[in-house]
């Protein structure tokens, strides 16, 4: 089989088609979407060709098969642009392919005529009504990732909307580099994580946690799909920060064990990127309930960190907060007040690091009081405070996350009105975003 752009000659055929479609949808318990109306007019199927968006399947035999409309652009389909249940998962420019048909000459041809599309944009989005089974039923199988329900000017019913990349059209991944010189094999189709954390963070901005969890879950099955593992690392990473959010635990466990495992893979367990993950994974495992079985891992990434990075490096301020909670959590108080004291210490000389010492602020006074040392975790309060409500701080996604994590901690000390100003700041955000 081919594709190849419809002619007017064509048009007889295409309407041939599109009655047996027509038929078959009603028979396979899809009588709405196109039969009810006799969709497409065959008005609209000239309008295609002219337009140069009309394209047809056709057989070694020459006899076309197959017909649907193709087009790829910026923000090419207007009915896309607002999306409900979800949200899409590339804003890039991409393809987009309607009214397919096939005659139900042989098998493949709607399958044919998709690949094709893709080829050509690298990047397509496709939609089909709710009572269109067989064409879910074809997208799942290809690797399409549902994203939500648009609706479509021909009549009110939702469609579902899909959406894929191919691996080969992405540009190479930015971020942290490994540099393993057992790596060199690879494959050099990679996802593009900076752009996958840009879209995540825009997300996490709007608090839409839903579109956050679908764009990691679709974007590490690209990955892996490429064997691209330093690329799935990445986002396994996210997904424990993730997931300790939604308080999921064995997604998070999961994301977990793959991390790990992907370091040993990549046999970078001595470069600080690992240390990192290695933090994450930790902290994680702490979160839901195993502060001791987290110790090892908190070890290793210092051990890490030490032999690579300068005493001030902000990570080291995210590793003694993480690590001071995990000690917290066993009752070794006296070493959780040192490590929130180093993590201070470190932040308060650095520029962008007052959100961060809030937070250690506020952890710290929860072991001050749980010492009953409540003097001086008050005035741990008093410095959160004029950290979060600083007329200087950066109005934005991760102020409002600070400040809504950190309200809970006020409302405990007494400060209810302090926590009440703090989750309307943050609540203000979101709305606005």
């Amino acid at each position: 089989m081919k594709i190849r752009k419809t002619v007017p000659s064509d048009v007889p055929r295409i309407m041939e088609i599109y009655a047996y479609a027509r038929d078959f949808m009603a028979r396979t318990g899809n009588p709405n979407q196109w039969a009810a109306k006799n969709w497409p007019p065959e008005s609209l199927i000239r309008q295609d060709i002219e337009e140069g968006g009309s394209y047809v399947c056709v057989n070694d035999a020459e006899t076309v098969v197959g017909t649907f409309y193709y087009v790829f652009g910026e923000d090419i389909e207007p009915t896309y642009r607002k999306i409900e249940d979800g949200a899409w998962l590339d804003d890039s420019a991409y393809g987009v392919v309607h009214r397919l048909a096939s005659d139900g000459s042989e098998k493949g041809i709607g399958r044919f005529c998709i690949d094709w599309a893709l080829k050509q944009s690298g990047h397509l989005r496709i939609d089909t009504h709710v009572d269109n089974k067989v064409m879910q039923n074809l997208l799942q199988k290809m690797g399409f990732h549902q994203c939500g329900i648009i609706h479509v000017v021909e009549d009110n019913d939702p469609r579902y909307a899909y959406e894929k990349r191919r691996g080969n059209d992405m540009e190479e991944r930015s971020g942290v580099q490994f540099g393993c010189a057992s790596c060199v094999k690879q494959s050099n189709e990679k996802i593009d994580v900076g752009r996958v954390i840009d879209k995540l963070e825009s997300y996490f901005s709007k608090n839409d946690m839903a579109a956050a969890g679908e764009l990691l879950r679709f974007w590490r099955g690209e990955a892996a799909a490429l064997g691209d593992r330093r690329g799935e690392l990445s986002i396994c990473s996210e997904q424990m920060g993730y997931y300790r959010k939604t308080l999921e635990r064995e997604p998070a466990m999961e994301a977990c064990a793959r991390g790990l495992a992907l370091i040993d893979e990549l046999e970078i367990a001595d470069q600080p990127a690992a240390a990192t993950i290695f933090l994450n994974a930790a902290t994680t495992q702490k979160a839901f309930g195993d502060a001791e079985g987290a110790l090892p891992l908190y070890e290793k990434a210092l051990a890490v960190y030490e032999k690579h990075l300068a005493p001030d490096d902000k990570r080291f301020a995210g590793f003694w907060n993480n690590y001071a909670l995990a000690l917290a959590d066993l009752g070794r108080y006296g070493e959780a007040e040192r490590a929130y004291q180093r993590a201070i210490a470190i932040l308060q000389e650095k520029d962008d690091g007052g959100l961060d010492s809030a937070i250690s602020f506020v952890n710290l006074a929860e072991v001050y009081s749980a010492c009953g040392r409540e003097e001086e975790a008050v005035a741990c309060m008093d410095s959160a405070w004029e950290l979060l409500t600083d007329p200087d701080v950066e109005e934005s996604g991760y102020t409002a996350f600070v400040r809504s994590k950190c309200a809970p901690a006020f409302t405990d000390f007494g400060f209810a009105s302090k926590g009440k100003e703090l989750t309307e700041k943050a609540e203000a955000w979101y709305a606005r975003s």
